[in-house]
């Protein structure tokens, strides 16, 4: 009986036969240190050339020394900085269609056991944006189509996007919870 692991081995296997190798040993006492040659950058060309037909600058570089100590104070007063009062705007949205939520189900071809939870199991929408647990332990997961709000058991799906939206212009980004639990 053949194990399912084991390969038949039908020639034995031959190796090549085995050579010499002959080092090349350099005795210390017999080695020539290397030879040193010195570069002076003042003997180097005045005149840069430019091959690719730019010109020469024309007046030399001027060159601005200063001591980082010394740069002035960067402290400014929050106060003083112009600003605009933040209007929020809010709307009713229609009652959420609730929804049972499909089980989740284990991601095809995943080395650890990953679930999968997508619009098999009832989302609206292929691209999750955002995701968020509130104080209750709900967790309100946004799409490109819509926002949920999932129990465990069921999806409770608010549809505000308008259908011609695409969802990139009317996507929720990110989700926050507010002290009052809202």
């Amino acid at each position: 009986m053949e194990n399912e692991f084991s390969l038949p081995v039908s020639q034995p296997l031959k190796f090549s036969e085995p050579k010499k190798i002959d080092w090349q040993v350099t005795r210390t006492d017999t080695a020539k240190p290397p030879e040193v040659r010195k570069f002076d950058f003042d003997k180097l060309p005045s005149q840069p050339f430019y091959p690719d037909g730019f010109h020469s600058l024309e007046k030399p570089i001027t060159e601005s020394k200063f001591d980082i100590n010394k740069l002035p104070d960067t402290a400014f007063d929050f106060d003083k900085i112009p600003s605009l009062p933040l209007h929020l705007q809010t709307s009713l949205i229609q009652s959420p269609v609730i929804i049972k939520a499909g089980l989740p189900r284990l991601r095809k071809n995943a080395a650890i056991g990953i679930f999968e939870f997508n619009e098999d199991q009832g989302l609206p929408g292929a691209f999750i944006s955002t995701m968020m647990q509130d104080s209750q332990g709900m967790m309100w997961i946004a799409t490109d189509k819509g926002l949920c709000r999932f129990n465990g058991e069921y999806l409770e799906i608010y549809s505000f996007i308008e259908t011609i939206f695409t969802g990139v212009l009317a996507g929720v980004s990110k989700m926050t919870e507010d002290h009052q639990g809202r």
